[in-house]
């Protein structure tokens, strides 16, 4: 599960994202099954109480983002594994 950078503005982890996302890319064809779920940035957003302290670190996320990717996760059905 890959961390949402809507809310990033700092080059140097909008870039690592790239980079991760890439290798993981790669690395998915030789391992199987491999998920990656990425959120849909359409409703990534800053918690709805939001703190000033929290502006420094944007990986705090809405209810909105974190229902999409628990119901990316559900739709996987990894209950069969």
């Amino acid at each position: 599960m890959h961390f949402p950078i809507k809310l990033e503005n700092r080059p140097k982890f909008i870039n690592r994202y790239s980079k991760i996302l890439e290798a993981i890319e790669k690395m998915k064809l030789d391992f199987q099954p491999f998920f990656s779920i990425v959120a849909d940035e359409t409703v990534v957003d800053w918690p709805e109480k939001r703190t000033p302290k929290l502006k420094n670190f944007p990986y705090h996320y809405n209810n909105a983002t974190y229902e999409y990717l628990a119901n990316q996760i559900k739709a996987l059905r990894l209950d069969n594994f």
